[in-house]
């Protein structure tokens, strides 16, 4: 099942609310990210790499244009 754009939203805002900057690095958590969106979205069904791919990609596209399209 893919990602609504609603869900790829989520996934970038849960992505960056679960970082905390360790020395002047910031470091980000998948698995709070992707504990969240269950909590938020608990009848979509997908595999783990499958949201990685789409969370690298949300992130990479919210970055450079600042939109997840």
């Amino acid at each position: 099942m893919a990602f609504s754009q609603q869900q790829k939203i989520f996934i970038v805002e849960a992505y960056l609310r679960n970082s905390r900057k360790v020395v002047g690095v910031w470091e980000y958590s998948i698995s709070a990210c992707i504990e969240e969106f269950h909590t938020e979205f608990p009848e979509m069904l997908f595999e783990y790499e499958k949201f990685q791919q789409t969370l690298d990609l949300c992130v990479s596209n919210f970055r450079e244009i600042g939109s997840v399209a």
